[in-house]
C-alpha cells in the first residue's frame, strides 16, 4: 500500500501544471519562442509607433493673406514691429491669424502673436532662455478665450544653435512642443530638423523639414486634440525670426 500510496503521488505531481515562476535553468536552457513574446511586444510597438503611423500628413499653404492647414484656414497677416523691453528696443514678428472654418465658421477665432514678456514657468526647459517670449492671445468676438501660447527662444550668436520650445494650453489641457532633430517615421526613416509636439509624454505631432519639402502630421482621430494641434502648427509655421527683420 505505501508504495502505491507513493506512486500516486508521484503520478498527481508529474501531472500538475508548471506555476508561472520563472527560475534559471542554466545556458543551455531553450529561449522564449516568439509566440510566447508576441503578445506583450505588439502592445510595446503600438504604444512607440510613430507618429506618421499613428496620425495624418496635412499640407500647410501659405499665401499672400490667407493660411491653410488641414481642414482649418483663414485670414494671415505678419509684419516685423520694434518693441521697448526692459529699457531697450527690439524687433519681433507680429503675426495675426484668424481661424474661419470648421467650428469657427460662425464665430472665427483670432490669434496674434508677438514678442512679450512670459506669463508661464516652463521649468522643463534646461537651456537658458532670452528674457522675452514669443506668444499669442486668443479672442472671439473680441472677448479672451482659455487658451494660451509662448515659446521660449535661444537666439544663436557666435554660430551656435537656436533652441526654441514652449506650451501651448486650451482648457486643462496642455501641449509641449521643441524644435530639435524629428523623425516622424515616414518611408524613408531619415532626420530632419523642426518640431516634435508631446501631450502627456506622447508625440500628437510633429514638423519635419527636408530640404525638398516639409512634412506636417496631426492626430488622424478627429476632435479637440487634432484641432488643436493643428492651431499650434499654424502659429509655429507662420512664426518668424526678428532674424530676418533687417531684410524686409
Amino acid at each position: 500500500m505505501f508504495s502505491l500510496s507513493m506512486a500516486a503521488s508521484a503520478a498527481v505531481l508529474f501531472l500538475q501544471e508548471p506555476t508561472t515562476e520563472v527560475q534559471d535553468a542554466g545556458p543551455d536552457a531553450p529561449e522564449a519562442t516568439s509566440a510566447q513574446l508576441a503578445e506583450p511586444e505588439v502592445e510595446a510597438a503600438a504604444e512607440l509607433a510613430p507618429i506618421s503611423e499613428r496620425g495624418e500628413q496635412v499640407n500647410f499653404r501659405r499665401r499672400f493673406r490667407s493660411w491653410e492647414l488641414g481642414e482649418h484656414s483663414g485670414f494671415l497677416g505678419n509684419r516685423f514691429v520694434s518693441i521697448g523691453f526692459f529699457g531697450r528696443r527690439r524687433n519681433t514678428a507680429r503675426v495675426e491669424l484668424r481661424v474661419e472654418t470648421g467650428t469657427y465658421e460662425d464665430n472665427p477665432l483670432t490669434i496674434v502673436c508677438i514678442a512679450q514678456e512670459t506669463r508661464r514657468t516652463m521649468g522643463w526647459i534646461g537651456w537658458d532662455r532670452d528674457d522675452i517670449v514669443y506668444g499669442c492671445d486668443f479672442t472671439q468676438n473680441e472677448q479672451p478665450i482659455d487658451r494660451s501660447f509662448e515659446m521660449a527662444l535661444k537666439s544663436s550668436r557666435f554660430f551656435g544653435r537656436t533652441e526654441r520650445a514652449g506650451e501651448y494650453q486650451f482648457g486643462d489641457t496642455v501641449l509641449r512642443f521643441s524644435m530639435g532633430d524629428v523623425n516622424a517615421g515616414h518611408i524613408l526613416t531619415e532626420t530632419h530638423s523642426g518640431y516634435t509636439v508631446w501631450h502627456d509624454d506622447v508625440v500628437v505631432g510633429a514638423i519635419e523639414t527636408g530640404l525638398m519639402r516639409t512634412e506636417i502630421f496631426v492626430p488622424a482621430e478627429p476632435g479637440e486634440l487634432r484641432e488643436n494641434v493643428i492651431l499650434l502648427m499654424a502659429i509655429l509655421m507662420t512664426y518668424r525670426d526678428p532674424e530676418e527683420a533687417d531684410g524686409n
